[in-house]
């Protein structure tokens, strides 16, 4: 079959003039939305300033009233926006009033149906709004498992506010999360817990072994550093991985005692410099001067870190040390009596106060 070149070039003319209008109307369409989110922007910020005049007032009087006839008209959204701004601000009877609102305006019993959404940034949603009420943590548990990570950070920041032993231990299987920002709000909302969490800690410490669970383990212990941490931070000392043995270190010498000191004292044999420096500043913390010629000795390792380190802890423990350190000038190692001489150059507060090596 022969095709005259008029008919194709008809064709053709005919494609290129489709496809110039399809992208003409793609045109129009992304200039007409982004005419009417400019709209929408202006005309919510209108609104939301009404609307914040209108909550301080209503904040300030002093009969109890909602208010709510006065929210009831503006979008959910911005209701959501409004409230969720305010709420971690507040406190008391103020505190009070506004989740009342919240209530009234059926805020709560929205965000509520949220937490069980199909969709997970409905989900997310309802629990940062169910955060800020610090209301409906039964579906905390829940949230906590959630097959969406970002949810799952959320349920724990959620859940920091109540300290029952279910969600601390649920916290704690959280400290192993597959997901790094998992960890740090697992972390973060154990801290703030406080003392309700050492005891169920310290038995998790002792009941684990694997690096994993133990490394964000321990740096929660760390920041509460209780005495009922103290077993579990000597057995780990010697464990097998590094992260976890630099981490029990530091404990330990948050810690303190006897035995620690005798344990610190060993570990600045450990066969890696991160735990010898470790070892070596925690040493120093605690103030313990029957260190100090151990501490010398360190001044002759191999890592210019742990040398460092050692030197400083010299420092720090007054008469005794500077006694160690002025010896250690004339020391036949070049990088010992080099060291020594850094530490005594050293002003007394920038000595004593320099960030740890690890």
């Amino acid at each position: 079959m022969n095709v005259s070149p008029d008919f194709l070039y008809e064709i053709l003319g005919g494609v290129v003039a489709v496809e110039g209008i399809l992208v003409l109307l793609g045109v129009l369409v992304i200039l007409g939305h982004g005419f009417w989110l400019r709209r929408e922007r202006e005309r919510s910020k209108r609104l939301l300033a009404t609307a914040h005049t209108r909550l301080a007032s209503l904040l300030e009087e002093e009969a109890p009233r909602t208010g709510c006839e006065q929210f009831e008209h503006f979008p959910v959204r911005l209701q959501f926006r409004l409230l969720a701004d305010i709420l971690p601000s507040l406190s008391g009877a103020r505190r009070q009033r506004l989740t009342r609102l919240a209530t009234d305006l059926g805020l709560l019993s929205l965000s509520l149906k949220q937490c069980r959404s199909r969709w997970w940034w409905r989900r997310l949603r309802g629990a940062r709004f169910c955060t800020s009420l610090g209301y409906g943590h039964s579906l905390i548990l829940t949230l906590l498992t959630d097959p969406h990570h970002i949810v799952r950070s959320q349920a724990a920041e959620w859940a920091s506010q109540y300290p029952t032993p279910l969600l601390i231990k649920q916290l704690l299987e959280l400290l192993h999360d597959e997901e790094i920002l998992c960890h740090y709000a697992a972390q973060d909302a154990l801290l703030r817990m406080g003392d309700s969490v050492i005891e169920p800690l310290a038995d998790y410490l002792s009941s684990h072994s694997q690096q994993a669970y133990l490394e964000p383990a321990l740096t929660v212990a760390l920041g509460l550093a209780a005495p009922e941490f103290l077993p579990a931070a000597l057995s780990l000392s010697g464990h097998q991985s590094l992260n976890v043995r630099v981490r029990a270190v530091s404990l330990l010498g948050a810690l303190g005692g006897n035995d620690v000191v005798n344990v610190l004292t060993e570990r600045l044999d450990d066969h890696e410099q991160e735990v010898r420096t470790e070892a070596a500043r925690a040493l120093g913390a605690l103030g313990h001067w029957p260190a100090a010629s151990r501490l010398a000795a360190a001044l002759r390792d191999p890592a210019w870190i742990v040398r460092r380190e050692s030197a400083l802890s010299l420092r720090a423990l007054g008469a005794p040390g500077l006694l160690f350190l002025r010896r250690a000038l004339c020391d036949k190692d070049e990088f010992a009596a080099d060291m020594a001489r850094q530490a005594l150059d050293l002003p007394e507060t920038t000595a004593t106060f320099l960030p740890s090596a690890s």
